[in-house]
């Protein structure tokens, strides 16, 4: 019996050894895959980082490269400032000027794009970005893989950025709150429109100012024309110069108005085609400045600038060119329909919608919505300086897009 009881024992503390071993084999083969996980997912980010790193180096080459009108050189530059301000893996991307090639980007019947090495004139970007023990970046250095005796990985990205043809309307309010000053206030006037200037009897005349055309330096509409001769000189620069229209909208005044009864019965159309789509960049700056010499009145509609600009597009524009529109409001749209409607009828055009907010009274949410539906952006300026500065970023951004 004792025997027995022994060799039971035995047996047990042989079951239990086994046991252990291979519970040991399994926390050995579960650590593995968690080690393994780990350096995984740390290779998908530095995939991830260094892809974004090299889309802006492309992009900031070839938006230098339009601007100065072929400037390899600058373009370069442009580029590896770019991917420096990008880290991959903890640290900064450095890239040199091989890593930059010049041609153009053709596209195929299926849709997607060859880029042609040194056909010029330039108009296309492809960067190369790789993460080694030969370039400056050096490798990606991994966290458990040295322990199976691989401690680096080495990621490369390739990206192509392209200058497009470029169809362009921009769509300004001209409604009366354009006349105003940039206080952001209403019915406040810059010093010298008459409501501005008191009377003998001490009171105020709001007709006048009603019907006094924007101050020619201190309005908002003078401060909107100086931005938008900013983009034109920015855009004429280009080797590749877009086509532009220009529309202006306010909202639609009858006879049955306060307005057109005080100007002896005119009526005013919600919106005007002041421009059609060309290239004449004179022309359309000498429109702005023309506005700025005649009344502004009415409210805000809102869709009835979009609706003139896509109609433009959809009639005028090029099948090749990349369609936008640059919608500008210092207001709140408070007549028309809903702009989110006009904004999918974009949208079903093909068009995106980059909106600017002026002012910080300005409504904001709706241009951001039409903005993020046409996959386009929204700017917003507080002041002059900042309008000035979004119409020069739009004007050195619009024509490039990556096309790899």
């Amino acid at each position: 019996m004792r025997n027995y009881s022994q060799k039971k024992n035995t047996i047990r503390t042989h079951r239990i050894g086994a046991m252990l071993i291979f519970v040991l084999m399994l926390l050995t083969v579960i650590l593995a895959m968690v080690v393994y996980s780990v350096d995984v997912a740390f290779m998908q980010l530095a995939r991830t980082e260094l892809k974004a790193a090299v889309d802006s180096a492309a992009k900031a080459a070839a938006g230098e490269l339009a601007n100065t009108n072929g400037d390899k050189t600058q373009a370069i530059a442009a580029g590896i400032l770019a991917a420096s301000r990008n880290e991959v893996a903890g640290a900064s991307l450095q890239l040199v000027d091989s890593d930059f090639e010049f041609g153009q980007a053709i596209e195929q019947n299926d849709g997607t794009w060859d880029f042609l090495e040194n056909a010029t004139p330039y108009t296309s970007v492809r960067v190369t970005g790789l993460k080694s023990s030969g370039t400056n970046s050096g490798p990606v250095n991994l966290f458990f893989a040295p322990i199976f005796g691989s401690g680096t990985f080495t990621p490369q990205s390739i990206s192509v950025a392209s200058q497009f043809k470029q169809d362009l309307v921009l769509v300004i309010d001209r409604s009366h709150s354009m006349a105003f000053d940039d206080s952001g206030v209403d019915w406040v006037y810059p010093t010298g429109v008459p409501n501005r200037d008191v009377n003998r009897d001490g009171t105020t005349n709001w007709i006048d100012a009603l019907l006094t055309p924007p101050h020619p330096r201190n309005s908002r509409w003078a401060q909107l024309s100086r931005a938008v001769a900013t983009f034109l000189l920015e855009v004429n620069r280009r080797n590749v110069k877009p086509d532009l229209a220009l529309v202006t909208w306010a909202s639609y005044l009858g006879t049955n108005t306060t307005e057109s009864i005080l100007t002896g019965g005119q009526t005013y159309p919600a919106m005007n085609r002041d421009i059609d789509l060309g290239s004449n960049f004179g022309t359309l700056m000498s429109s702005i400045r023309g506005r700025g010499n005649l009344y502004m009145l009415g409210g805000t509609n809102l869709s009835a600038g979009i609706d003139e600009g896509v109609a433009i597009i959809a009639t005028q524009g090029r099948p090749d060119a990349k369609k936008t529109l640059i919608v500008m409001t210092d207001g709140l749209w408070n007549t028309g329909r809903d702009p989110l409607e006009a904004a999918q009828d974009a949208v079903d055009e093909g068009i995106v919608i980059h909106t600017i907010t002026f002012l910080d009274r300005a409504d904001q949410t709706t241009m951001i919505d039409v903005a993020e539906l046409t996959g386009g952006r929204h700017f917003h300026a507080s002041n002059a300086v900042e309008l000035d500065a979004i119409f020069n970023e739009l004007a050195r951004t619009l024509p490039v897009a990556l096309t790899r």
